[in-house]
């Protein structure tokens, strides 16, 4: 995996960019761990961002050659770390936020929070909010090339991963194939309105799925998808 990652294309209309972040716990110890954005090109030529990674001038030209963004989305109460980047540098595009993120990082000009009750691009960019569980995601289908997209109800960590990210996931019984880290069990707070919500997704027409750490699941991803959330379905 190239760390200093390009846009790569997954399909027509459609690129990801894995870059890996450097943080620390709360020890101070080092922590080296992957983070995905996704691009989706819209009909009309504009860019839908999907959890935007580190913005730097190399990217900033290669978003620049494929578009004009147009909409600028932090799925989860998580993936939200560079968004106040793109919101200054694209002063033109629309940036929404699950639920709860806008009261949550108040100093990012959000236009809005995500609700089920509004599609962004209607007919292109469906999405769902996860209700019931305690990072707010939401979930998004592009359309076109039957693509759900994900933050963290899914990951597919593999041997390329970073040394922590590849430990931590092992820890949590979700490394080496799709798989749910058995964590995100402990953040379901409401079973039924889980349920409901990931019944709602499924219902989609989906086949790939891109997750926002490891590898896109190129074929068979819905039925990986209810796989590893069947102890809940």
């Amino acid at each position: 995996m190239n760390h200093i990652s390009r846009l790569n294309k997954v399909s027509n209309d459609l690129w990801a960019m894995q870059r890996v972040i450097n943080t620390f716990d709360d020890q101070g110890n080092p922590r080296e761990f992957t983070s995905r954005m996704t691009v989706v090109r819209l009909t009309n030529g504009a860019l839908f961002l999907h959890s935007p990674v580190t913005l730097d001038t190399n990217l900033q030209a290669e978003l620049q050659q494929l578009g004009t963004v147009a909409f600028i989305v932090a799925p989860n109460l998580l993936h939200h770390l560079f968004v106040k980047d793109y919101v200054v540098a694209y002063p033109d595009a629309q940036a929404f936020a699950a639920p709860g993120l806008p009261e949550k990082c108040p100093d990012v000009a959000f236009h809005g929070a995500l609700s089920d009750d509004r599609a962004l691009v209607p007919g292109e960019i469906e999405h769902i909010v996860v209700r019931g569980h305690a990072a707010n995601e939401v979930a998004f289908l592009h359309v076109g090339s039957r693509t759900l997209i994900l933050a963290d109800l899914a990951y597919n960590i593999r041997e390329d991963s970073p040394t922590w990210e590849r430990e931590w996931f092992q820890k949590h019984e979700a490394y080496g194939e799709f798989a749910l880290a058995k964590y995100q069990r402990a953040r379901v707070t409401n079973s039924h309105a889980a349920r409901a919500s990931l019944r709602r997704i499924l219902a989609w027409d989906f086949d790939r799925v891109i997750v926002g750490h490891g590898h896109v699941q190129e074929g068979g991803g819905k039925q990986a998808f209810e796989r590893i959330w069947s102890w809940l379905l």
